[in-house]
């Protein structure tokens, strides 16, 4: 995604039905709009759309024509108060945020919906590695020059979307230097039916953002965001819309990786059935994959919140393995709740306190063993990357002495230690979802980790 400025008129949604903007001029305002992905936008209007005070308060959709004739829907708006021009007699003004910006068409009764949804990376065709141009070069051919041979699109049918993944190819002639060939990769998400774009970024593009964001071992975001619907108009099958919207912490990839420093590339798995396993993890698994992929987009973050994010992701991880288990059958448990309960002095401070712990967490197995039940599960990759008793005691420790504010018994610099290690174990985890052999995980790991793995003594 990339900076937007948009001068032209702004309305509030025409309810009158043909009607696709207001005819009294006075309810159309020119102005400007700003809009950056990391910031968000700002449409800054010679005039006020909500009255002449202004004022703050949510308003869901506007709509404007640029000054080049682009229709523009700006969705989830927020006003942030009107004032006067200069002079104090002439002119009211307005500012409203905004957060997404759909630009190609009107749309109306809340936010657009779409029937597919289009999206570049950067860094993709790197990590896809498909090669569409073929170079001829002399002796081999009279004439140099190249031609396309355009990869088969692969396909992923979910249980209520179809993912694709696919490659096109392009050129440019930039004249008296000659002609640029490039070739674009793209991921096209297509619902069973035509859903809302939050719904569709949240339910589907995000974990494939996610999914590639550990491969490339690179915090992304989307290029290029084109929403499509059917068209309406004659002669054309498909309607597109350019969106953009505010990304709470925006990635800043290099132009180019060396293959090398990636985690994973699509060559080394089996796509499909590496998204199916993806994708049911990420919606069975979600707290792991919140937890982990919100350290992977805020670097900025205090170590201690690392390293915490990172031990809860773990730990939640047990309850996704083993979902049931308990460390009694729940009649004896329950038998031997009420004999403790007993034992306790009805005036005993301690007595409802203890009552909320054994009835919350007295029969799961504690933090430590939590952490080792997981570990155990990962018994061919883990024992060769860390020590895993060392490393369960640590994270025991540290998660006890943060929750309870033990600031005497936390040395920080050792917890980010600590935490970078908890990175390298959810990063095995998570490729060991996709179908990755244990000795390809350890091997790359071992390579592209090796100084987060130093650090663990």
């Amino acid at each position: 995604m990339h900076e937007i400025e948009y001068w032209g008129e702004w309305w509030l949604p025409v309810d009158e039905e043909g009607e696709w903007q207001p005819e009294d001029p006075d309810d159309r305002v020119a102005g400007v709009l700003e809009f950056d992905p990391d910031e968000g936008g700002e449409l800054d209007l010679m005039g006020s759309l909500t009255g002449k005070g202004g004022g703050t308060g949510e308003i869901e959709t506007i709509h404007g024509k640029t000054k080049d004739g682009q229709f523009v829907t700006l969705h989830d708006c927020l006003g942030k108060g009107s004032g006067m021009s200069a002079n104090a007699t002439v002119m009211h003004k307005q500012t409203i945020s905004v957060l997404k910006v759909f630009t190609g068409t009107l749309f109306y009764n809340g936010e657009p919906e779409f029937s597919e949804l289009r999206l570049t990376y950067p860094l993709l065709e790197m990590w896809a590695q498909h090669e569409s141009f073929v170079p001829h070069m002399r002796p081999e051919y009279e004439n140099i020059g190249a031609h396309a041979e355009v990869p088969e699109s692969v396909t992923v049918e979910l249980a209520d979307a179809e993912v694709k993944l696919s490659v096109t190819p392009d050129f440019s002639k930039k004249r008296w230097q000659g002609i640029e060939l490039t070739q674009t990769t793209e991921i096209t998400i297509t619902p069973e039916e035509a859903l809302p774009f939050g719904e569709i970024l949240n339910g589907y593009a995000r974990h494939i953002q996610n999914l590639l964001s550990l491969g490339l071992d690179e915090p992304i975001n989307p290029n290029k965001i084109t929403g499509v619907n059917p068209s309406e108009q004659e002669g054309k099958k498909k309607h597109k819309t350019d969106v953009a919207y505010q990304v709470s912490h925006l990635g800043n990839p290099p132009d180019s990786k060396h293959p090398n420093k990636v985690l994973f590339s699509l060559n080394d798995i089996e796509f499909e059935e590496a998204l199916l396993q993806w994708f049911e993890s990420a919606r069975s698994a979600q707290t792991m994959h919140n937890l982990y992929f919100g350290t992977k987009y805020n670097e900025e973050m205090f170590e201690e919140n690392r390293f915490l994010s990172l031990a809860i992701a773990i730990e939640g991880y047990h309850t996704h393995l083993f979902p049931s288990y308990r460390l009694m059958e729940r009649d004896a448990y329950d038998d031997l709740y009420d004999d403790i309960m007993e034992t306790i002095p009805d005036e005993a401070e301690a007595k409802d306190r203890i009552d909320g712990l054994l009835r919350s967490i007295g029969n799961e197995p504690s933090l430590r063993d939590k952490i080792e039940m997981v570990f155990n599960e990962y018994d061919e990759i883990l024992p060769e990357l860390i020590d895993v008793a060392d490393i369960a005691k640590r994270t025991t420790d540290n998660r006890h002495n943060l929750a309870h504010a033990l600031e005497d018994s936390v040395d920080t610099a050792a917890v980010g230690d600590l935490a970078r290690t908890l990175q390298v174990v959810v990063e095995a985890m998570l490729m060991d979802t996709l179908g990755l052999d244990s000795d390809f995980i350890i091997k790359k790991l071992q390579n592209n980790r090796k100084h987060y793995l130093a650090e663990q003594s």
